[in-house]
């Protein structure tokens, strides 16, 4: 009896494999048919709005189905971008900055739930500072008012000086109950990470994220991007032409939150660790975790490029989360003066896009929602069993 049994699981085995093998060799196909039509209308809209650089790349786990590079480094110089071109990212830098302390919580290093206060003895605000989590400060539910004291970054103070003034604010309600996107705040897993792990913020992250996945170019703040040989110069809208404008330091005063610089090489190998393929250094169980539905974000429902495709939006720790259909796409934005990047995955499809631009351009955004509002429609068509 049990070698019959035997026998007809392997039959059964036998009749379904190269059905799966041609679902699977289905899928790919398209996914690579996807890329490269997306690949061109990328460069079609680049070279329509004359942008100075731009950059794209396309993966899967295991594969880059495309990655295209246009323009120069600088406008009015010659100078091609190629693969390894700095750009800043950002707020990008807000995914990396969430799997960096989940890293130190899987390994036991402090806790989600611990107050921040055991990190940052100093941290204040005005009621009861011990209700402020770690987890808060990921999910943006830290009860303050949204953005707090950017404008102080951006006249150039740093996060310690700014971190006295947090004393003077209120809950606008209770932390972990309500949605409000900051950049201060979002930093102070700075001192977390420093006090758990023995480690500066940066160097934490080039030695478990940035090195081991072979982020060879990526790295923080102004002196890392102006010192470099190969970086793309920020520019700005004015006269109707894209004008080069000074490396501005601002927000490289909140490495966490936004003081990342990377190319789109190192995008593609961040994504693809995203979709498991360095299970030992970025483990699956971490990634899907930080992107687990957290803080509804109605707002982003209303965005303009968006809003025709999106079913319902959240903020997990470090990632938005939009679902189109019942497709779960995690994305982030980036925008400082004379950048903007975007970052996007989608486990159940296994694929991932990103997109450097050295250029304030909101249209960034018509192409990130057209490319996940086409992949939801076409690729998850293309998986589902004839």
């Amino acid at each position: 009896m049990k070698h019959t049994l035997l026998l007809i699981a392997v039959l059964l085995w036998l009749a379904s494999a190269p059905v799966a093998q041609g679902q699977n060799q289905s899928a790919t196909i398209a996914a690579q048919t996807f890329a490269q039509d997306f690949s061109e209308r990328f460069r079609r809209h680049v070279r329509r709005e004359a942008y100075p650089a731009a950059a794209l790349v396309i993966v899967q786990r295991d594969r880059v189905l495309n990655l295209t590079t246009e323009g120069y480094r600088a406008g009015g110089n010659q100078e091609p971008i190629d693969q390894h071109t700095l750009f800043r990212l950002a707020s990008v830098s807000k995914t990396v900055a969430a799997a960096a302390l989940g890293l130190a919580a899987d390994r036991g290093q402090l806790a989600w739930d611990d107050p921040l206060t055991r990190y940052a003895p100093d941290f204040r605000v005005r009621e009861d500072t011990e209700k402020i989590r770690l987890r808060h400060l990921l999910e943006h539910s830290s009860g303050l008012m949204p953005r707090a004291y950017d404008n102080l970054i951006e006249d150039g103070l740093t996060r310690d000086a700014v971190e006295a003034r947090l004393a003077g604010l209120s809950y606008l309600c209770e932390p972990g109950q309500c949605y409000g996107y900051q950049n201060v705040i979002f930093s102070m897993i700075e001192p977390a990470i420093e006090s758990a792990t023995g480690q500066r913020y940066q160097q934490w992250v080039e030695r478990q994220l940035f090195q081991p996945l072979g982020m060879s170019s990526a790295n923080f703040g102004h002196a890392g991007l102006i010192n470099s040989a190969n970086y793309a110069a920020p520019h700005v809208r004015a006269r109707r032409q894209w004008t080069p404008v000074r490396v501005q330091a601002d927000y490289y005063r909140l490495p966490a939150a936004a003081g990342i610089n990377a190319s789109i090489t190192d995008m593609a190998l961040w994504l693809q660790a995203l979709l498991g393929s360095k299970p030992d250094i970025l483990p699956p169980s971490l990634v899907a975790y930080l992107t687990r539905p957290r803080q509804l974000t109605r707002r982003q429902l209303r965005r303009a490029e968006w809003r025709d495709h999106l079913n319902t939006a959240h903020y997990g720790m470090g990632w938005r989360i939009y679902t189109i259909g019942d497709l779960q796409v995690n994305y982030h934005g980036g925008w400082v003066q004379g950048y903007r990047a975007d970052i996007a995955f989608a486990p159940e499809l296994n694929l991932g896009m990103a997109i450097l631009l050295n250029a304030e351009a909101s249209s960034i955004s018509e192409l990130s929602a057209g490319f996940w509002g086409q992949a939801a429609n076409t690729l998850k068509a293309s998986e589902q069993p004839p």
